[in-house]
């Protein structure tokens, strides 16, 4: 998640930071039971003897548990941190985030604005302006692409669900978030938002998906926060 703010050049606040870092702590070293085991038969008082027994018993532990497992639980460990880090910066985060893209967005909508439909258009036999414009949209669709995906991160914190848009249900909530439509253009946005997350070969674009299903459709590239998506959500079965 954290990654996805950086790529996407959110500013990532200083807490945050320092969580991720503490995350990345791994252990230098591991109890060996040879060493604990030698400790227990040099000990001279009791207090030795039970602390020695003490460190062969976690070491004893340690040999017996599934190194996986125990980097397995550092990393939710960690992930604790950094998301519990996170969640009080989330709608601040959200703001940058939606403030940025909306920022980006007309250029992208201009030159998508210039592609004609391409189904079933051999590439070798677009125009030069059709290339210079198809160009232009891959270029400008790059900070849209890395905003979208640090919006992602931070809507699953925030929800608990990740929305692919592979069921009319998912897409309508991606085009509520995505940007501003009418009914019919809901319509025409959810279905070419499912044939992208399907990869339906008929349609056009996929590399700027799903980005391109709003102006597609007629609508406005307006992107806003999970909650604000919702009251102006148009719901598909």
């Amino acid at each position: 998640m954290v990654a996805n703010l950086v790529a996407a050049g959110i500013t990532v606040p200083e807490d945050v930071t320092d969580a991720l870092n503490r995350a990345k702590f791994r252990p230098t070293s591991l109890p060996g039971t040879r060493e604990a085991e030698a400790k227990v038969a040099a000990a001279t008082t009791q207090d030795e003897y039970d602390s020695a027994v003490a460190d062969l018993v976690l070491a004893l532990s340690v040999a017996n548990v599934d190194q996986t497992r125990i980097y397995g639980t550092l990393n939710r460990i960690g992930e604790d941190q950094v998301t519990g880090t996170i969640r009080p910066h989330i709608f601040t985060l959200f703001e940058e985030i939606t403030t940025t893209y909306n920022a980006a967005a007309p250029a992208f909508t201009e030159a998508v604005e210039r592609i004609p439909d391409l189904t079933g258009v051999n590439p070798l036999d677009v125009s030069p302006d059709v290339s210079v414009a198809l160009q232009d949209a891959k270029t400008a669709v790059a900070p849209l692409h890395a905003l979208w995906n640090a919006y992602q991160g931070l809507a699953r914190l925030l929800t608990g669900r990740d929305e692919f848009g592979k069921t009319p249900r998912s897409a309508s909530v991606i085009v509520a978030r995505l940007g501003v439509v009418s009914e019919d253009q809901a319509e025409e946005a959810v279905r070419l938002i499912v044939g992208y997350a399907h990869n339906d070969r008929d349609l056009s674009l996929h590399a700027l998906a799903p980005h391109v299903a709003i102006p597609r459709s007629g609508g406005r590239l307006d992107l806003v926060t999970p909650f604000e998506a919702d009251t102006r959500h148009i719901p598909f079965a």
